[in-house]
């Protein structure tokens, strides 16, 4: 969780929910410690169960309007040296208010990672594109390539 409030904290601003946290809190009871971001909200339901809820038939405007966002967000991300390692709908998350409505948010950090190494090189690009979250899961790299 520290991790990915500091990735996070590095991010916010466009496209990337504003932190305003960590918490942690102890469960005497239980002797175990558990950790809270608090961020901004956003909607409730994921790109994943928007789709779902449209049967699956968003119309071309907003499927065009959520790539470009996609894209600029993520742009945004690499430039910052970071890959998400986890990319998909159900990490991505609508605001909820007027002001941010329209605007796309990623969501979920946990996985992410460095795309430089220490000397400013690219990492070794490992696997194939349809295995980075199989691959980010057991700690190997992918590439923003």
């Amino acid at each position: 969780m520290e991790l990915e409030w500091k990735y996070i904290s590095l991010l916010q601003g466009h496209g990337v929910p504003k932190i305003y946290g960590l918490v942690r809190r102890s469960d005497k009871k239980s002797d175990k410690e558990y950790n809270f971001l608090v961020m901004e909200k956003l909607d409730q339901e994921d790109l994943e169960d928007k789709f779902q809820e449209s049967k699956r038939d968003f119309s071309l405007n907003k499927l065009i309007m959520l790539a470009d966002k996609m894209i600029e967000t993520i742009e945004i991300i690499h430039e910052k040296g970071i890959l998400h390692n986890d990319l998909k709908p159900n990490n991505m998350s609508m605001g909820i208010d007027a002001r941010n409505s329209s605007q796309l948010y990623i969501i979920d950090f946990g996985l992410c990672k460095p795309w430089r190494e220490p000397d400013g090189s690219h990492i070794k690009y490992q696997g194939m594109y349809s295995f980075f979250y199989f691959l980010s899961t057991l700690g190997l790299a992918n590439s923003a390539r």
